[in-house]
């Protein structure tokens, strides 16, 4: 995370938290319910991260995908 806010700037860290918590919790719920082990497995983060901050290299700020989600 320390590397994509000096990479991306410091505002970009809040969109990226936003995105890749969103994300990584709508996988982590699939795996559970899709898993036969449900919640003892840990799974990564740093994925998530990193698509995060692809999302916002894409797209720009928060303002701009929110916009992009809602009215595309």
């Amino acid at each position: 995370l320390g590397w994509i806010g000096a990479v991306c700037g410091l505002a970009s860290i809040p969109a990226v938290l936003l995105f890749s918590g969103i994300t990584g919790a709508v996988c982590g719920v699939f795996y559970m319910i899709g898993s036969k082990d449900g919640m003892k497995t840990a799974i990564p983060f740093g994925p998530y991260l990193s698509l995060g901050a692809l999302v916002y290299l894409l797209f720009g700020s928060t303002t701009n995908l929110l916009t992009w989600l809602l009215f595309s």
